[in-house]
């Protein structure tokens, strides 16, 4: 993981980038969470999802 960020900061011309793809792990990191926890379960209820 920290390779891949690596390269992204070489390729990135701007720290708007940077920042975008911090914002997106962030985001990953909250979404393992919130399934570690259970959290979707819930939301998956409310979305009617049929097999």
């Amino acid at each position: 993981m920290a390779m891949v960020r690596d390269n992204m900061s070489a390729e990135a011309s701007s720290g708007n980038k940077m920042r975008t793809l911090d914002i997106c792990i962030q985001g990953q990191f909250r979404l393992l969470k919130a399934l570690g926890s259970g959290a979707f379960s819930d939301v998956y209820k409310g979305l009617d999802l049929s097999p």
